[in-house]
């Protein structure tokens, strides 16, 4: 992710996430592999700033049912890529 900048919502270039869903599926693949995997020690997530980072955990809440928890201390569309914002 580093130097992945994003034009925003707002028409900033901050450093974000491009194609989340692919990097989401990585993210899910490195995570469940081994019968000692972190996602089978997971009883819930947590997810923080920025918000839309929360979607790289979709995988884990469809597929393995676990529960996921937000704390956002910042606005919610922060970071989101300028293509990611739907009216």
């Amino acid at each position: 992710l580093r130097g992945t900048l994003v034009r925003t919502c707002g028409g900033l270039y901050l450093k974000g996430f491009k194609d989340i869903e692919q990097l989401a599926e990585q993210l899910f693949d490195l995570v469940v592999q081994g019968p000692d995997s972190p996602a089978s020690r997971a009883d819930v997530l947590l997810c923080t700033h920025p918000p839309y980072s929360c979607r790289l955990f979709m995988p884990f809440v469809e597929r393995l049912g676990l529960p996921l928890l937000g704390f956002f201390g910042g606005t919610l569309e922060a970071h989101v890529p300028e293509e990611g914002i739907e009216a």
